[in-house]
């Protein structure tokens, strides 16, 4: 609060009380008044510091909150290793989108076979994914695989795709898991900006058939978002007109 006695920055004097008032402060016109316009700086100076501290970003941490897919259409995984559990997520999310593709489908575009192996690089799985297709029902879709390396850097993608009941993979140490829910903490500050922390990253494990060791969680900070390797998720779009792809493959 502005409480200065002197003149502020773009003020009006004060009015002088009489002449005889004015005669006497004549007579310190010259350091005393230096003096007062030293002392005025000085005390602007100061409010404007204490106005800058008011102004320092305060972030209230909101309640916990959950967000998940309440039905993540999990599919098992032929076999207990990550190429088969890679082609199990696969199936069950595209499940989710009206797209129905078996496990080996994916094994032999992607793999050349349903043998055991590493997922391998996210970027060499996209350029083979990503294309146009015809489903066992006839349908024609577009495929898009969508990758990120390494732990997830923009929790507010996920967030939304969770929100709008769209599942993502999360791999890791190496091993593909369906990710089903974020439990995260949400912090606003004074100046509108949000943070968001999370705590869990709940996952289905396609290895396990459901029950018992099917549903595992990652925890923060315990776990080491260091051994997550890579997010990734699949969306598919149908095309509507022509039997292009028919007439391509003629």
């Amino acid at each position: 609060m502005n409480q200065f006695p002197l003149l502020a920055l773009g003020g009006e004097r004060a009015p002088e009380k009489s002449c005889a008032a004015a005669g006497r402060g004549s007579r310190y016109s010259g350091g005393m008044r230096v003096l007062r316009v030293v002392v005025a700086v000085l005390l602007l100076a100061a409010w404007a510091q204490a106005g800058e501290k008011d102004k320092k970003p305060k972030i209230e941490v909101l309640p916990d909150k959950l967000v998940e897919v309440a039905d993540p259409g999990y599919v098992a995984a032929g076999e207990p290793c990550p190429t088969w559990g890679w082609a199990a997520t696969m199936q069950a999310m595209l499940a989710r989108q009206g797209v129905h593709f078996t496990q080996e489908h994916w094994l032999f575009k992607v793999y050349g076979g349903t043998r055991c192996l590493e997922i391998g690089d996210l970027a060499n799985v996209a350029s083979q994914v990503t294309g146009d297709y015809r489903d066992e029902t006839g349908k024609q879709f577009h495929v898009e695989f969508k990758y990120e390396d390494g732990a997830p850097r923009l929790m507010d993608d996920i967030l939304v795709s969770l929100k709008n009941e769209r599942p993502l993979v999360v791999i890791w140490k190496g091993h593909p898991y369906l990710l089903q829910g974020v439990l995260y903490s949400e912090g606003v500050s004074n100046v509108g900006a949000r943070f968001f922390t999370v705590k869990e990253l709940r996952l289905l494990d396609p290895y396990v058939a459901e029950g018992e060791g099917h549903a595992v969680v990652f925890h923060n900070p315990e776990d080491d978002a260091n051994e997550i390797n890579g997010t990734y998720q699949v969306t598919a779009t149908e095309i509507l007109g022509p039997d292009w792809l028919r007439q391509r493959t003629k």
